[in-house]
């Protein structure tokens, strides 16, 4: 990865250079999700107002909740 990890609330948040974003217990480093962005994520996550914003190098943004439950994107 090139981007620093968010944390907040006991989660972490860690993007891969290629793509996948991971959402992490802070105490255990278990893995609560992964979710795929299909592009390189270059920048860090960041945490405002309950959701999670991630670049992706083709010029997108996701923004996500704030929340370790699984998901699906659509």
């Amino acid at each position: 990865t090139l981007s620093t990890c968010c944390v907040a609330d006991g989660v972490v948040y860690a993007a891969e250079l290629r793509g996948l974003l991971h959402c992490l217990d802070a105490a255990t480093g278990k893995r609560h999700w992964v979710c795929d962005l299909k592009g390189a994520i270059w920048g860090s996550p960041f945490l405002a107002d309950g959701k999670v914003f991630v670049p992706t190098e083709a010029g997108d943004l996701f923004v996500l909740k704030h929340d370790p439950k699984p998901f699906t994107l659509d």
